[in-house]
Order: C-alpha cells, then sequence, then structure tokens
C-alpha cells in the first residue's frame, strides 16, 4: 500500500502500481482515486527519485548511505509515528534559507556560545582556583582539570539523551531545560567553598546543560540546511570562539574589580538572557518523529561510522589540552603578563579560523576537510614540545593551533548527520551516539595529561619555578600525549574515509 500526503493534509492511498494497465485496474476498484493520480505514484516512489551525483573540482560524491548497510537496514525497522497537523518532509523541502533557518542560525550561534564556548573558558577558572588556592592546597592542577573534563564530557554525552528527545518531539522542552541547568550550575557557583560543590555546579549541572543546547542547535541546523550545510555549521561555531575571547578577559578584570562572587552571577544573567534568546528564535522542523532506541548498536556494524565515532573520541581528547593548561604552563615559565589573554588569543582566532574550513569543507567534503584539520593540530601540538620562554613565543604557538583546529569542533556533527541520510528523524540519535563516544575522549584526555606533570603541579601553576628548562620538561608530556592523541585521531578519521569511498582518492565526501 503506499500513501503520500494531499495539499490539504488529506492522506491519499493506493496499491502499488507499476504498469499502465495496472493502473487502470486500479482505478475501477477504487472509483476515488482516478488515473491522473495514480500515474505520478509510479513516479514518486521509484528508488532512483532521490540520488544525486555531482562532480566538482575534480571530486566525486561519495554515496554516503548505501543500500543494504547496516545503517539503512536500522532506519527501516525504526517505529515511526507522525503528530497530527505535522507533514512530512522530504529532500527538496529541506532549504538553505528563509526567516525561520536563518533565526536557526541564529540561535545555534548562541547556543554554541553558552555550550562550547562557556567550556572553552574552564582555564580561566582553573588558573584562579590553583592561583588562589580556594578549594584547598591540596588539589592539584590534574585533580582540578577533572571538574572541566567532567564539564565537557556531560557537554556531549548528554547529547544522547537529548538527541533522543529531540527525534520523538521535545525539541524546544530540550532547550528550555538547557538553559536553566546552565543557569542554575553557573549562580550556585557564586557561593561554592569546597570541590565537590563547584564539581557538582559547574562540572555536572552546566555540564548537563550545555550538552542539551549543543545537540540540539547541531542537530537543528542539519535539518534546516542541506547544501550550505557546512557553511551554516561554521558560521555557528563562531559564537564559541568569540564568546571565549572577550569572556576570559572580562572575568580577569571582573576578578580583580567585583570579586569572584559577583563576576559568576553577572556571568549567569548573561547565560540567561542569551540562551533564552535562543530556545525562542529556534523552531524545529515538522518532520516524522520516530520511537527508536536510545542507542543503536546497529549503527556500529558499519566499520566506516565505528572508525569515525572512534577517530572523533580521540580528536576530542587532544582539542582541549591547550584550552585547560597553556595559562599554567606560561605561568610555569615565569612569564608574568598577558597569561590570561592566551586563550583569548586562541579563540580570537579559532573565531576567524572556522570559516576557512567551512568553505573548503562546502567544496571538497566535510571528511576531506576535517582529516586536513587534524594533521595540521597534530603538527603544531608537536610543536609546543619546543622550548620558549617568551610571551610572543607562546602567542604564535596559540595562534598556529587554532588557525589549525578550527574544524574540528564543527565538522564531525555535520558529519554524523551524513550518516542518517535523509532520514532528518535520526539526526540527533545519531549525533548523540557519536557525541557519547566523543565525550570518553573529552574525559580522559585531559586527566591523563596532567598526571604527566612532574613535581607539584600547584607550585607549577603558580609560577614560581625559575628554571625555563625545568619548567618545560615538566610540562613536556602534557604536550606529547596531545599531539599523539591527535596523530592517532588522523590516522583513524583517514581510514575510514578510504572505506566510506572504496579507496578512491578523489572522492568528495
Amino acid at each position: 500500500m503506499l500513501k503520500t500526503t494531499g495539499k490539504f493534509g488529506h492522506e491519499l492511498r493506493s496499491s502499488p502500481v507499476t504498469t499502465l494497465s495496472d493502473a487502470q485496474a486500479h482505478t475501477d476498484t477504487s472509483p476515488c482515486y482516478p488515473l491522473f493520480i495514480c500515474l505520478p505514484l509510479v513516479k514518486m516512489h521509484s528508488p532512483d527519485t532521490h540520488q544525486e551525483s555531482s562532480e566538482k573540482k575534480g571530486f566525486t560524491t561519495a554515496d554516503t548511505t548505501p543500500a543494504h548497510t547496516p545503517l539503512e537496514t536500522s532506519r527501516r525497522n525504526s517505529e515511526c509515528y507522525q503528530r497530527e497537523g505535522d507533514s512530512v518532509s522530504d529532500e527538496k523541502d529541506q532549504v538553505d534559507g528563509g526567516l525561520r533557518a536563518w533565526l536557526v542560525l541564529l540561535g545555534a550561534w548562541l547556543c554554541f556560545a553558552n555550550s562550547w564556548g562557556i567550556t572553552s573558558v574552564f582555564g580561566v577558572f582553573q588558573s584562579y582556583y590553583l592561583e588562589t588556592g580556594i578549594l584547598g592546597p591540596s588539589y592539584s592542577a590534574s585533580s582540578i582539570s577533572w571538574i572541566g573534563s567532567i564539564q565537557a564530557f556531560l557537554t556531549m554525552f548528554a547529547g544522547v539523551f537529548s538527541g533522543h528527545l529531540m527525534d520523538t518531539g521535545y525539541t524546544q522542552q530540550v532547550l528550555f531545560v538547557g538553559t536553566g541547568l546552565i543557569v542554575l550550575g553557573t549562580a550556585l557557583l557564586s557561593v561554592c567553598k569546597e570541590y565537590y560543590q563547584v564539581l557538582l555546579t559547574q562540572g555536572i549541572c552546566v555540564g548537563i546543560g550545555s550538552g542539551m543546547l549543543l545537540l540540539v542547535s547541531l542537530a537543528m541546523l542539519s535539518m534546516w540546511f542541506k547544501k550550505k550545510k557546512m557553511l551554516a555549521a561554521g558560521v555557528a561555531s563562531t559564537g564559541s570562539a568569540i564568546t571565549a575571547f572577550y569572556v576570559p578577559i572580562a572575568l580577569g578584570k571582573l576578578f580583580a574589580t567585583i570579586g569572584f562572587a559577583w563576576t559568576v552571577r553577572v556571568y549567569a544573567l548573561i547565560i540567561l538572557l542569551t540562551a533564552g534568546t535562543a530556545c525562542l528564535v529556534m523552531t524545529p522542523k515538522k518532520v516524522a518523529f520516530k520511537h527508536g532506541p536510545l542507542i543503536n548498536v546497529n549503527y556500529f556494524k558499519d566499520p566506516k561510522f565505528t572508525l569515525f565515532v572512534i577517530a572523533f573520541g580521540f580528536t576530542m581528547a587532544a582539542n582541549y589540552i591547550p584550552y585547560f593548561y597553556l595559562t599554567a604552563y606560561a605561568k610555569a615559565l615565569n612569564v608574568k603578563s598577558g597569561t590570561l589573554g592566551l586563550v583569548s588569543i586562541i579563540n580570537a582566532v579559532s573565531a576567524v579560523s572556522r570559516l576557512p574550513p567551512a568553505l573548503l569543507a562546502h567544496y571538497i567534503g566535510g571528511a576531506n576537510t576535517l582529516i586536513i584539520c587534524c594533521g595540521l593540530s597534530t603538527v603544531t601540538l608537536y610543536l609546543y614540545t619546543l622550548t620558549t620562554s617568551t610571551f610572543g613565543g607562546l602567542v604564535a604557538l596559540a595562534a598556529c593551533y587554532a588557525l589549525a583546529s578550527g574544524g574540528v569542533l564543527f565538522l564531525p556533527p555535520m558529519i554524523l548527520s551524513n550518516f542518517a541520510g535523509n532520514d532528518r528523524a535520526q539526526y540527533g540519535t545519531m549525533i548523540g551516539m557519536g557525541y557519547t563516544i566523543g565525550a570518553i575522549g573529552v574525559l580522559v584526555g585531559n586527566p591523563i595529561a596532567g598526571a604527566t606533570i612532574s613535581g607539584s603541579a600547584t607550585n607549577t601553576a603558580a609560577g614560581e619555578i625559575g628554571d625555563i628548562g625545568k619548567a618545560h620538561s615538566k610540562y613536556l608530556g602534557v604536550w606529547i600525549v596531545a599531539g599523539s592523541s591527535m596523530a592517532i585521531a588522523t590516522a583513524l578519521h583517514f581510514s575510514a574515509r578510504m572505506i566510506w569511498v572504496n579507496w578512491k582518492i578523489k572522492s568528495r565526501v
């Protein structure tokens, strides 16, 4: 039985029709549906209707959802339902512009600012905790980094739950709850005096809320943009970089003027205004919502998907190490001036560096661009192992890493949505599952790097080491862990890409 939706929302039904005689026979038994309605159904449900092929600048477009793969089988077996008043949108309905689409892009920008943007500035809080000893003298840099790592972990891990809720039709509810958790956790941080209190508020509460905002914004970008999906994601991702540029500078000045507690309260108010705006302007696209499992293990039967998400885990394990440890490293080298500005410099350059990968991905494909970004990031992370004792040298290294890693945050979720093909009701679940693996990398990457710091981590962070050589050797393991993790990620991303396109070098994927 074939079904389609009429102009006024009425459901039309007809038996399978393959020839003209079949269509005529059908009209004899179903007088309500004349021949001119039945004949278009033959073409409408042809399996070749949505197949596309293109060739741009010598690249051939890879088929991201081949038939009879475990991903395709899983999507066919999903239980689907449609809410009253909703219309199932097909591929041609997925616009790349219009007022609602641009409002979604604005909301996604604000969501990035209040998710990854918050995570990116944790290095400033870590440096403050170490300098002031507000959490107690017994907590090392590695111990405090667990707070930021758990926050980043939950920012990604919460996606598996929020993605499932989004796919079942609770998109805006997820946005409002996520905003409330971030504001609540940040506001409560102002009264925290103990390590466990900071862990609960800044680590867990803010982390879960950030994950709810981030996943929904990524999935909605994939729904409202198709041809310009990579460009839209690149623009939205600048929200986190721009936020992480000015927030460390503002926090550093406000800590010295109005104190820690009132600084955090002001920050919570800003989050409420910006994230609340995102909740109001982002409207979900009407699709056929699906009842499916929270985690569908059938997806992991596809080797390219499995390799990609494992590579994503190694990428995220390495990516935030410079953000967490560069300020403390500078103080260990006795670089007194401008150390808080190093994180801001990374994010300022990163804001600009998001657009070139987005443009490149638009032409050669997201997976190809991601491999380039990871490869360049590997080189720059290993450059940190070179001895430097000047603020200018650290700025140069920070800028190089920001330029190289511009695409490692926003490209993976857009590539993950490609595994779902045109089944937009699975975007949230697909991205959430990939982010679950990436979350493990975020959780363990920074503490492992911090554990390699030899000697007293507290004294190191406070800048009490006069010997530059000793300070450099103390942090050498941090940069080796970061560079090696990104190198493994590059190799795995390349392997997944080659399997995806059957070992064709010039494929656009």
